[in-house]
This record gives structure tokens, C-alpha cells and sequence, in this order.
């Protein structure tokens, strides 16, 4: 049952990011606007406007991948009724087919590719039920589409595929795998977001004293910065922008403020409940969370602030922070009790002893006297319609989550 359960949730991956990547490619109309910011052929041949032709890993993939392939096969695909209707539809040139069909394939494996790493990290943070951590890499990789905003901005071709490396190697650095720097690598390439990675993984460090600890980081700010300097000289002709906006992007959150007050109560409330909500989280995302914050941030000064997109490189950061928020709100928070304790955690099971009798025994600091409290489960045995904080479950330790699995 287990390898048919796995292979279901394979199936569904796939015809989630086939349907992540179709409605993709039927909004970004990436060759049917009249620019080349957005577009493939563009991007790939080295004509687009700075920077979008500086992130080059998506296109210069699918370039060795159109080489590899011989041609007889590519008139042959060319030649098919379904591509044609393809090349039909979405405007693309019968002789930039073989581009435009692989770098949209290598978007679709990365939607895929970013599920299965949203699953992994979920699975790897949290105690949950067999079914969630699937459920949860499907449900962010779709959340992916999020990035579109209000669709008056383009979606560019390079944004899932750096959604999936980023992810990746903020997987790898939470597993402390060493796999993580060549995917590190590949971001470089990617984006020049990338160092953000450089941030996350002195986070992530556990002695942030040991000088041996940056030797790692210093190997990484130094190859980041030799890539970029690469891209810089290969693209410094290509006109484009500087798109420093921070006087656009003030009057942009003066408008939501003005216009969109409908709604700032609601805001307000969320992020208040959020933030009491914060312990809860798990130590590591907690930590990340530094990251997209320092992309808004930035934001703020270059480029446009409101575009979603540029943050979707952080969903794998606050997409299952959310997930588990969302279920605490539910009142069904057990189903996603990080694995490790946070200070909310400690803080309730400091005093806690095991009674004779099985419940557990808070013991007064100050007197010698101890204080019965309720065993674990009693309130719900009596019918209570109160459910306990994940604190508490932390406190009776990891048996307590297993009562509710079974």
C-alpha cells in the first residue's frame, strides 16, 4: 500500500504541475507582448534588457537540452498537431519552437521538483499525520501561482525555476545535507537573490562563535560574487532600467492604506494573531524568516513592491508557517507540532514532574508543596470543546501526538 500511496502522490505532483505550468503559460503570454522583458526567446538569445537576461539557468539548461535533441526529432514534434495548436495559441515562432517547448517543460518539472521539496521540509519540521506533508507540497506548490498578484504584471520565465533551486537549498541546509552548495550554485546562476542563501545558512548556524563555521560562508559570498561579476561582463550592453522605484513604491502603500481600508482590520488582526502565534513555530523557519522580510525591504527600493512574484523564492519559508497558522486557527494545531521545542514549549513543561498516579505534577518553585495538574486528554474525555495549545503537547512529550494519529 505504501509504493501505491506513493506513486498516487506522484500522479497528483504531476497533474498539478502540468496545470501550475498551463495556466502559466496562458497568462504570462511571454512572446505575444510587445516587449522582450518577459520573453523566452529574448532571455535566451541575449537580447532582453537588463537584469532579467542576467538570470540565465532555466534558459541556458533548456539551450543544451535543444542542442542534445537531434533535429529530425525536433521537426518531428514540430510537425505535430498539438504543437501547432500550442504555437497557435500563445503566439510562439515555428523557429523558436524547440526553445519555447523546453524551457516550458523545465518550468513544469521545477513546479514538480519545488512540491517534492515542500513535502520533504514539511515532513522533516513537523509531527503530523501520514497524509499531510503530501498534501501540504501539493497545496504550495499551487500556492506558487500566488505570485501572479493582481495580473497587471508580467510573469516571467525564470520564476519557478529559482522558486525551485532556492527552495532546494534552503531544504538542504535544514537537513544539513552538503548537496545543498551545488544547488546553492545553480541559484547563483539564477538569480542574484542568491545571497540571501548566504544569510540563511549563517541563521541556520548552531555556533555562530566558531570561526570554522565561516569558512563555508566566505567560500560561498566569494563564488556568488564570481558569478555575478561573470553575468556582468557577458550582459553590460543590453539596455535596460535601473528600476530604482522608491518614490513610486511609497505612493504605492499610501494608495493601500487610502483605498484598500476594507481590509486593513482584517490585516491587522491575522498579523496580531500571527505574532502570538510566533513560539509555536518552528525554530528554523522562525529564524529564516529574516529573509523575506529583507527581500520587502528591498523591495521597497528597487523594483516594484507589490509584484508577489519576486517573493515566491520564500514560500518554502513562510508557505508551511502559514499552513500550520491557518490550522491552529482551526483549532487542529496537533496536526502540525514542529519537532523541535521552542521557547513557548520549554516554558510550559518547566516544573512539570510525572505524578504516581500519571498526571503530571507542576511543582511550585517558591514552596514545597506540588500542584496537581489535569492528565493529558482529560478535558477532552469530559466532552470540553477547548483544545490545547501545541504548547502543551510539547509539554507531555512526542507520545502525546501519537494518541492523535493512530
Amino acid at each position: 500500500m505504501g509504493m501505491i500511496r506513493g506513486i498516487g502522490l506522484l500522479a497528483a505532483y504531476a497533474v498539478g504541475a502540468v496545470f501550475v505550468t498551463a495556466c502559466w503559460t496562458e497568462y504570462a503570454g511571454t512572446e505575444t507582448f510587445d516587449n522582450r522583458y518577459s520573453s523566452i526567446v529574448a532571455i535566451s538569445d541575449g537580447t532582453a534588457p537588463i537584469p532579467f537576461v542576467r538570470r540565465r539557468l532555466v534558459f541556458d539548461v533548456a539551450r543544451a537540452v535543444v542542442k542534445l535533441v537531434p533535429d529530425a526529432a525536433w521537426r518531428a514534434v514540430e510537425g505535430s498537431p498539438p504543437v501547432k495548436d500550442l504555437a497557435r495559441r500563445f503566439d510562439w515562432p515555428e523557429a523558436d519552437l524547440p526553445i519555447l517547448l523546453t524551457t516550458t517543460a523545465l518550468i513544469a518539472l521545477s513546479v514538480f521538483g519545488f512540491m517534492l521539496v515542500a513535502r520533504a521540509t514539511v515532513a522533516r519540521l513537523y509531527r503530523t499525520p501520514p497524509w499531510l506533508p503530501g498534501l501540504a507540497g501539493l497545496v504550495l506548490g499551487l500556492m506558487l501561482m500566488g505570485g501572479g498578484g493582481d495580473r497587471h504584471y508580467q510573469w516571467y520565465p525564470y520564476d519557478f525555476p529559482n522558486a525551485f533551486v532556492t527552495s532546494l537549498t534552503l531544504a538542504g541546509f535544514l537537513a544539513g545535507s552538503p548537496w545543498a552548495y551545488l544547488s546553492f550554485a545553480a541559484a547563483c546562476y539564477s538569480k542574484e537573490t542568491a545571497f540571501t542563501l548566504i544569510l540563511a545558512r549563517w541563521l541556520l548556524l548552531q555556533d555562530r562563535r566558531a570561526w570554522r563555521a565561516y569558512v563555508p560562508l566566505a567560500v560561498m559570498a566569494a563564488f556568488f560574487v564570481l558569478v555575478q561579476f561573470r553575468l556582468r561582463m557577458l550582459y553590460h550592453s543590453v539596455d535596460g532600467e535601473g528600476f530604482w522605484m522608491f518614490k513610486r513604491n511609497m505612493g504605492m502603500l499610501a494608495k493601500f492604506v487610502l483605498f484598500q481600508s476594507w481590509v486593513l482590520i482584517a490585516w491587522g488582526v491575522c498579523l496580531v494573531r500571527i505574532g502570538k502565534a510566533w513560539g509555536q513555530f518552528p525554530r528554523q523557519l522562525r529564524r529564516l524568516s529574516a529573509i523575506p522580510l529583507l527581500l520587502v525591504s528591498a523591495g521597497v527600493f528597487k523594483g516594484w513592491l507589490e509584484e508577489h512574484r519576486q517573493y515566491a523564492e520564500c514560500l518554502l519559508i513562510f508557505g508551511p508557517m502559514l499552513l500550520q497558522w491557518a490550522l491552529i486557527e482551526l483549532g487542529l494545531g496537533r496536526w502540525m507540532e514542529p519537532r523541535d521545542a521552542g521557547p513557548v514549549d520549554r516554558e510550559s513543561s518547566r516544573g512539570m514532574e510525572p505524578g504516581a498516579d500519571g498526571r503530571e505534577i507542576r511543582v511550585d518553585q517558591d514552596s514545597s508543596s506540588p500542584v496537581a495538574s489535569e492528565p493529558a486528554g482529560a478535558t477532552e474525555s469530559r466532552g470540553s470543546h477547548h483544545h490545547r495549545p501545541l504548547a502543551d503537547h510539547a509539554a507531555v512529550g512526542p507520545e502525546s501526538t501519537d494518541r492523535h494519529f493512530a
